[in-house]
């Protein structure tokens, strides 16, 4: 009877232990996944200030200028339709409720 009750309570503190370990694990990439959450929004904020400061500098005369100047070939952003690729993709009729 000893014997299968230390058994039992040996395995209890070990799958005990596991889930700490696990538990632990699940806390610390919560973390890291807030501190890069975090770190994008500081980019992203970043380029909207650049963004801004570029606007405030330069006229779209002078943009053409520089463009024509370094001979980019560049097109202009088309926005996408957000619902193009859902509708493409989708099993079922998206536009019913």
């Amino acid at each position: 009877m000893f014997p299968k009750l230390a058994v039992i309570l040996v395995l209890s503190a070990v799958i005990a232990a596991t889930l700490l370990h696990l538990r632990q694990q699940r806390l610390l990439l919560m973390n890291q996944m807030a501190d890069f959450q975090q770190q994008m929004d500081d980019n992203r904020e970043q380029t909207w200030d650049l963004q801004v400061r570029i606007h405030q500098r330069l006229t779209p005369d002078q943009l053409r200028e520089a463009i024509a100047r370094r001979q980019l070939d560049l097109a202009p952003m088309v926005p996408l339709d957000p619902n193009a690729a859902l509708l493409a993709e989708a099993p079922y009729d998206v536009s019913r409720p």
